[in-house]
């Protein structure tokens, strides 16, 4: 799997529209003109994972204009590579729609570009905010940066949260 990529290798996570961002296709081909000229300018290739909302028409969009290009696009069929993909990547790429994606990115310690979508909210405003402010990501300008952040441990803080909710019920 992902035989012929080269390094670096940048891991793309597409989401989609939902009730607060739109992924539209101007937006997507925004997206996907970024990416070409990212892997025109530095040789890096790109292992890409679309989720259920971004669409066929959006996955298009991608495909045709990646067509040619060192990466690798996960078609829908078959077992997702979704984890293989966050464990081989040199940086990521995600789509700031889904604060799981962008959260699953940032656990693994490797810089983290968001491209954000049309729209948003105030409370993804401040995760994303909150997720600048702390070093762990960036945005993405067509343009792959480096630099060191350590990830978040979220299996420790969700067990912390436990243990305080518990002794606060315990006083």
């Amino acid at each position: 799997m992902f035989e012929g990529i080269p390094h670096p290798t940048i891991a793309v996570l597409i989401g989609g529209t939902n009730s607060t961002y739109q992924m539209t296709a101007e937006i997507t081909r925004r997206l996907a003109d970024d990416l070409q000229g990212l892997v025109a300018r530095s040789g890096c290739g790109l292992l890409i994972t679309a989720s259920r909302r971004t669409g066929e028409e959006n996955l298009q969009i991608i495909e045709s204009a990646l067509s040619g290009q060192p990466a690798d696009i996960w078609d829908g069929s078959g077992e997702n590579p979704y984890f293989g993909i966050l464990a081989l990547a040199d940086s990521f790429v995600v789509t700031g729609d889904s604060v799981n994606m962008v959260s699953e990115a940032v656990a693994t310690g490797k810089p983290v570009h968001v491209f954000q979508p049309s729209g948003g909210s105030a409370k993804f405003s401040r995760f994303h905010l909150q997720l600048e402010q702390q070093g762990k990501t960036r945005p993405f300008t067509g343009q792959i940066e480096y630099w060191e952040h350590p990830g978040t441990d979220d299996m420790t803080l969700a067990a912390e949260a436990v243990e305080n909710a518990w002794n606060a019920h315990k006083n």
